[in-house]
């Protein structure tokens, strides 16, 4: 449990600000900030941040050209009808808040602006630029703040990890002695695979869900298919991805079921250590590893830049290798060392409360989280 005796709170009925407040809604991770915001006085109106079909940002995506002309004219013309129906958007706001924005067009930021010519707009990033073009839209923010230690430095804005949200103290049961809850995405599928195997071999207990929603194969996939199977001993992998993606071959840490945050917190409190695999495109700390922190749990991660960070200790977090991931039973087995816990003070600072306050401030330089 993470505490402190300051209270951000106004008289109920004061108004702080009023927030237009665009984020993707992913998890629900967004109502959190919402309910903390409402909490602290701040008058908000929350629009999703959607993601585009044929969005050309992604680093990955192919045939940009072409989509470059597509995206214009959809987001000109989505945000054109929201404004044009929605009263929401021609209120009176102080800030603008975006996580992300994906969706964002000047259309959106000009129309924000004359309206109130004074809007304070704040851009928080929870990926990376290595994994979407998100700085082609930092001119048009007053400040802009990254979850990406590393896109910190290469673009010179500040730097803050994800927050966590102090639920109080929770019974620790450690029904599981290790656990993990993620969707699928880059090499996680064989990772997790890879890591099961050995704490089958160890008989270790774990509680480790893979989340790959329902597909149907199109009639494209289905042709690619045929093609690994033709020349199957050199698409041994992308043939078992296929019948994975697509349901023909479901192993048993692999769901359908999307968890929500708090079902990974109520597996958390009943396990002793968590698995942590991040995109290998990114330095950022997945929300898992700061909740995990919080939760005085040890961690087992993909992420090397963690060692970056203040709170690191070998003894508390172990590193491996994302191609290669072989678990230490030792580590697993071996309990937390809780008389060197001074990394709880760094972890204070982000905190829900403390980490909107640092968001959302502009009156001086952001010291809030030194790395």
């Amino acid at each position: 449990m993470i505490n402190d005796n300051q209270s951000n709170q106004l008289p109920l009925n004061k108004i702080k600000a009023r927030v237009f407040f665009l984020a993707p809604s992913y998890l629900n991770l967004y109502k959190e900030i919402v309910c903390e915001l409402e909490k602290q006085n701040y008058e908000i109106y929350t629009v999703s941040d959607i993601i585009f079909r044929f969005d050309p940002y992604f680093k990955d995506s192919r045939f940009k050209k072409m989509k470059y002309i597509c995206i214009k004219a959809i987001s000109r013309r989505y945000w054109k009808r929201m404004i044009r129906h929605k009263v929401e958007f021609n209120k009176q706001y102080d800030i603008l808040f975006c996580v992300n924005g994906y969706s964002i067009d000047k259309i959106l930021l000009n129309h924000l602006k004359k309206k109130n010519p004074y809007i304070k707009c704040i851009l928080y990033l929870w990926d990376s630029n290595n994994y979407y073009n998100f700085s082609r839209n930092f001119h048009l923010f007053d400040k802009v703040i990254t979850f990406d230690r590393i896109d910190s430095i290469h673009f010179n804005i500040e730097y803050l990890p994800f927050f966590l949200v102090d639920k109080g103290q929770n019974e620790q049961t450690n029904k599981y002695q290790i656990c993990f809850i993620g969707s699928n995405h880059d090499d996680r599928y064989w990772i997790v695979k890879n890591i099961v195997k050995q704490l089958d071999e160890m008989n270790i207990s774990y509680y480790i869900k893979l989340f790959i929603p329902e597909r149907k194969p199109s009639f494209r996939s289905k042709i690619r298919y045929l093609c690994y199977r033709l020349y199957s001993s050199h698409y041994i992998k992308k043939i078992e991805e296929w019948n994975l993606i697509y349901g023909k071959y479901i192993p048993s840490f692999v769901t359908n079921h999307l968890f929500s945050p708090q079902q990974f917190s109520h597996v958390l409190n009943e396990s002793f250590c968590v698995l942590d695999t991040d995109r290998e495109c990114q330095s950022g700390l997945t929300p898992r590893l700061i909740w995990a922190l919080a939760a005085n749990k040890k961690i087992i991660t993909t992420n090397v830049d963690v060692v970056n960070h203040p709170f690191y200790s070998s003894d508390r977090i172990c590193i491996i290798d994302r191609n290669r991931p072989q678990v230490s039973y030792e580590f697993i087995n071996t309990p937390i060392n809780n008389e060197c816990n001074d990394f709880m003070q760094e972890l204070l600072k982000l905190r829900i409360d403390n980490w909107i306050e640092t968001v959302l401030r502009f009156d001086v330089i952001n010291e809030a989280y030194i790395y």
